[in-house]
């Protein structure tokens, strides 16, 4: 979440008190230990700047992606009664899909960049049966698996979908950490992770 930050400025009043104070004060030390010290920490960044890094705290190494992402998987659900279990960006970062399995099939919802408007749906063909049985009984949901490996490998989501892997099924979500792509593996059932590789071609 992105945390608030507030500019801090002497009122026009108190500064001219003190500035007249200043003038008056003449050599009197003890004119001069009350006057306030002048510092040069600067401002704090309003909120929505990046801070001194250059980066932005909401989001990953690329400052751009990984909120949206996670917003539009919840918008996602808002549209379709179901569990997320894939999700992916266009190229040109002015999409995402999200596909949700529902009670009698699966449905991709396209959304805008910031996740929080639905172009459309498309209905898909139903799960095979190994994979909607692994999407239904996950203890870690596809939003948490994105937070851990986020928490493990910070950058920009690319995508993530429950993998099946020869371990079983298990969270694969995709991370721009800015030098290249990383795949990181995360446990359905514990939440940890298992796994992390980056892709060759980087």
């Amino acid at each position: 979440m992105r945390s608030s930050r507030r500019r801090f400025a002497l009122p026009t009043t108190a500064l001219a008190v003190t500035l007249a104070l200043a003038a008056c004060g003449g050599d009197d030390p003890a004119d001069r230990a009350d006057a306030p010290e002048a510092t040069d920490a600067g401002t704090a960044p309003e909120d929505g700047e990046p801070d001194g890094d250059g980066q932005d705290d909401a989001t990953g190494a690329n400052g751009v992606v990984t909120v949206p992402g996670l917003h539009a998987v919840e918008t996602a659900l808002e549209e379709v009664d179901g569990v997320a279990f894939a999700i992916s960006r266009s190229g040109d970062y002015s999409t995402w899909d999200v596909d949700v399995a529902t009670g009698d099939g699966a449905v991709e919802v396209s959304l805008d960049a910031t996740g929080s408007t639905v172009r459309g749906t498309d209905t898909e063909e139903d799960l095979a049966p190994e994979l909607r049985k692994a999407v239904e009984d996950a203890p870690v949901s596809l939003a948490e698996a994105i937070d851990v490996a986020i928490a493990e490998v910070p950058g920009d989501l690319d995508e993530a979908e429950l993998d099946d892997e020869t371990t079983g099924y298990l969270w694969t979500v995709a991370i721009d950490d800015g030098s290249g792509v990383v795949d990181v593996d995360v446990a359905r059932t514990s939440g940890a992770v298992v796994g992390i590789t980056e892709r060759s071609g980087n």
